[in-house]
């Protein structure tokens, strides 16, 4: 139940950020650039977040069998 708690708030905050960034992008009067920088980090919230979750737990687990 831990782990989908910890995985939730990651993708809950990253779907806000992107939503954000595309509302943004959307309003012709604000920059392109920032926009998409911040489309660009919600997104990456959403996908790298997790992946470093797993490979510390990946790498956690090859520890504990080497014990």
């Amino acid at each position: 139940m831990n782990r989908v708690r910890e995985g939730l708030i990651p993708t809950v905050l990253g779907t806000a950020v992107t939503a954000t960034g595309y509302a943004m992008k959307q309003n012709r009067r604000t920059n392109n650039m920032l926009s998409d920088t911040i489309v660009g980090l919600g997104l990456a919230h959403i996908v790298l977040v997790p992946l470093t979750w797993s490979s510390t737990a990946i790498s956690i687990e090859a520890i504990e069998q080497c014990n």
